[in-house]
């Protein structure tokens, strides 16, 4: 036996793969679906024949996912198909605009095929619900015609209504969703069954109150003024006819509620009542806030790990995780004799003890504006000028050593002697980025990087030792002592600078 067919869907994708994926999903689900690449292929597919929904990509050739929705909804053939965004872009603004041009949902790429079958079915259902409503509005209306032509048959049109109202009671009442009836002033003239078991009243207790301060808080929990926007909705239903809220019921719980409105007028046009039909997006609600959550934490994981501006490169996958930077300086620093210290500590001391130093350094390179970039054991490295922009990255670098010398003898060994550091720093070119799939590190690599290391490794305890480039950037405000010619390993005869500190103003 053929399996009914639940619902005609047009899926418009220019990526062949996402197209196969969502088209095969859904046919295994007992949707009808045609798919097309291009926004011109979708506004002819949906005039010729128009679809019960249609899943659209944003980022398209020559015409993109927004302008297609605007075009389709400006067509009267076309305006009323509810439009699913499925896109990479994830930022406020895209979903903002996506509502704004008439879409009824927001999907993130990478998509998840049970969310997406899940929001397929809730809009179709909605759908279904608002044409089926509409409908019977209709023929609501028409009876009122015919009652008014026919009022000297009285008796007769008030049973033909009676009757018409009990067939729209019995839908009402036995439909598996929220539908409620209110009128101008926000007053509920009704609620049917599944309504007073969703929200916990009785007919007798909610018909005739507000909704403000009956199914509707105030203000949600967010802080939004629902009570204005209940009474915008009244004066302007037109600009409601989807709106998600939050609501609550009689015991206090609060719940998220996705509603379509339509607007109830006379015959002389004038609006009467406002018919709004309710799903329950609690736990759809609730996911969403919890993977925010997630993503949150991840992220703070993230900036523990990488910086904030490589952080948002590697979300926003936008161009390359690598970077020449054309000056930029670099610091290392070693505490002195550690390695014989380490030997006299338990394995929790010394690391309770690099800890408690690595964690006043990392304080003062966030105040200084610098960028650590690791620790390999008792070493200390750190980069200014990089990964975003910073001119006066020597100075900071400069003042950053002098703190760091001075942090240090805070701390003492066992034989109450102050600890020692010997610093160095360089400042030239260097090559920065994300190496690794699965723990990843920013880190730096060029002769800069190897100078730097070397000003540390051939300094003096207690010092802070400078090449030739950071003396230069750095002379005019800092005092120095001319080392002399050093022999540096790898790079022969080189010229190095003790750093004093600040210069007084004169």
């Amino acid at each position: 036996m053929k399996k009914d067919l639940k619902g005609n869907i047009l899926i418009v994708d220019d990526t062949p793969g996402n197209l196969h994926l969502l088209s095969t999903m859904l046919t295994a689900q007992g949707y009808k679906v045609r798919s097309v690449i291009n926004g011109e292929m979708a506004l002819m597919g949906a005039r010729a024949a128009p679809p019960d929904l249609i899943l659209l990509d944003i980022n398209m050739p020559d015409m993109d996912g927004y302008e297609v929705c605007q075009q389709l909804k400006a067509d009267e053939q076309t305006c009323e198909i509810p439009i699913i965004f499925i896109s990479a872009l994830d930022r406020t603004l895209d979903k903002v605009k996506a509502f704004t041009v008439g879409g009824v949902d927001y999907i993130s790429k990478p998509f998840q095929l049970k969310e997406v079958l899940a929001r397929v079915k809730n809009h179709l259902e909605l759908r279904n619900l608002q044409k089926q409503l509409q409908a019977n509005n209709q023929q609501l209306q028409q009876e009122i015609r015919e009652r008014d032509r026919a009022l000297r048959e009285r008796e007769q049109a008030e049973a033909a209504l009676r009757t018409s109202e009990a067939k729209y009671r019995e839908l009402v009442e036995t439909a598996n969703c929220i539908i409620l009836r209110w009128d101008t002033d926000g007053h509920i003239q009704f609620l049917n069954r599944y309504g007073q078991e969703f929200f916990g009243y009785s007919e007798t207790e909610i018909l005739g109150r507000h909704v403000v301060g009956s199914i509707v808080p105030e203000t949600d929990t967010a802080g939004k003024d629902l009570q204005s926007m209940i009474g915008d909705i009244c004066q302007h239903p037109e600009r409601y006819r989807l709106n998600e809220n939050e609501n609550i019921c009689c015991n206090g719980d609060r719940v998220w509620v996705s509603w379509a409105n339509q607007a109830i007028r006379n015959e002389q046009s004038e609006l009467i009542e406002i018919l709004s039909v309710g799903t329950d997006a609690t736990e759809r609600k609730r996911a969403e806030q919890a993977l925010r959550r997630e993503q949150e934490h991840s992220e703070r994981l993230l900036l523990n790990i990488l910086p904030k501006a490589i952080v948002e490169q590697l979300k926003q996958f936008e161009g390359s995780l690598a970077e020449r930077f054309d000056e930029a300086t670099v610091l290392f620093a070693d505490i002195v004799n550690f390695t014989p210290l380490s030997s006299r500590l338990s394995a929790l001391e010394l690391v309770d003890l690099l800890n408690q130093i690595f964690s006043i350094f990392d304080g003062l390179v966030e105040q200084h504006g610098l960028e650590k970039i690791k620790t390999i054991g008792d070493a200390y490295m750190v980069a200014g000028g990089l990964p975003l922009p910073k001119p006066d990255h020597a100075q900071a670098m400069a003042d950053l050593a002098l703190e760091m010398l001075q942090a240090i003898t805070q701390f003492r060994t066992t034989r109450s002697d102050p600890l020692q550091m010997r610093i160095g720093i360089n400042t030239g070119p260097v090559v920065a980025g994300v190496i690794g799939t699965k723990k990843f590190i920013y880190d730096l690599w060029g002769d800069t990087v190897n100078i730097a290391h070397r000003m540390e490794s051939h300094g003096i305890a207690g010092s802070i030792q400078v090449s030739a480039s950071t003396y230069q950037s750095l002379r005019d405000r800092y005092s120095f002592e001319q080392r002399g010619t050093i022999q540096v390993k790898g790079k022969g005869a080189m010229e190095t600078y003790l750093l004093l500190g600040r210069k007084t103003p004169n």
